[in-house]
């Protein structure tokens, strides 16, 4: 499989024009055009849990692992032109092996650089290189092996007009599994650090960041996709913003017959971006239920 740093060429896609108008020329000085002009991006992922789909994870021959993560055909982004509209640009040409893809959509003014979000997000906007509106969900949809997309917080920018988009991640990841099946999960910090809700992208040096804002809770709830139940022996991933969390914090599950099983840390727990912390399996008979409703 091929490896995740991969790039694509970048290409451009014009959009016909009728016989009366003028076709769009890329100079981000001449916005003079009406109507939407055609666009697409290569974009690509750099570093470990980047997307929603988790391939095959593989050692080169330096002892370099490596985990492939790849788009899926459904997949959007939010793309800020020329004239800082949010515009929404979805996959093309899509092949579920390849580690880059192609995004189209439209624009309606030219810029030097763009700035894209995943996933796309209506109503985030951008002011002086600065995004609002982007949510890291408090509750998020279980995905067996793997996690909730609309979490997989990612941001990128191109550089000198081109149309290349390096997405990079801008959370990390708890992993868990259980031998019992749940109704649900919640990861709740001890100290009211934060942990999910409305938040902001900034960039520095061309490395996207993502800040919570204030009044964001301090507890992320995953739970099963319908009316199912977390698998027992499943591993699942809830996306987290990157911070630590002081000594305390809780992991809680929540049986079928409604039984609450609790883990506490005892020592603070520190989120990266790109950073996967394992909390291995956890088994039912560690546990007495301390809360039954």
């Amino acid at each position: 499989m091929k490896k995740i740093l991969l790039f694509a060429s970048a290409a451009l896609l014009f959009a016909g024009c009728a016989k009366e108008n003028i076709t769009p020329t890329e100079n981000p000085d001449n916005n003079s055009q009406k109507g939407d002009i055609t666009l697409s991006f290569s974009a690509s992922q750099i570093g470990f849990g980047t997307k929603a789909v988790i391939g095959e994870t593989t050692t080169d021959t330096e002892g370099v692992r490596s985990t492939a993560i790849n788009w899926q055909s459904t997949d959007q982004i939010s793309v800020f032109d020329g004239a800082n509209e949010n515009r929404q640009f979805s996959t093309k040409d899509f092949s579920a092996d390849a580690p880059s893809c192609s995004f189209e959509g439209t624009v309606t003014a030219f810029a030097t650089d763009y700035t894209a979000v995943y996933p796309y997000t209506e109503g985030a906007t951008i002011s002086e290189g600065v995004i609002s509106g982007i949510t890291l969900p408090a509750t998020q949809t279980a995905v067996e092996d793997s996690f909730d997309p609309k979490a997989a917080l990612m941001a990128a920018k191109t550089v000198s007009g081109g149309r290349e988009l390096a997405f990079k991640n801008l959370v990390g990841y708890v992993k868990v599994a259980t031998d019992f099946d749940c109704k649900k999960i919640e990861l709740c910090a001890a100290s009211g650090e934060k942990l999910a809700g409305a938040g902001t992208i900034t960039f520095t040096d061309g490395t996207p960041s993502f800040t919570l804002d204030e009044g964001s809770e301090s507890t992320i709830t995953l739970l099963p996709a319908g009316e199912g139940t977390l698998a027992a022996g499943t591993t699942y991933y809830i996306a987290v913003p990157a911070g630590t969390l002081h000594a305390g914090w809780n992991i809680s599950f929540t049986a079928p017959d409604d039984k609450v099983y609790s883990r506490q840390g005892t020592k603070p727990i520190e989120f990266k971006t790109n950073t996967v912390i394992n909390l291995g399996t956890i088994y039912l008979n560690d546990f007495i239920p301390y809360v039954t409703f």
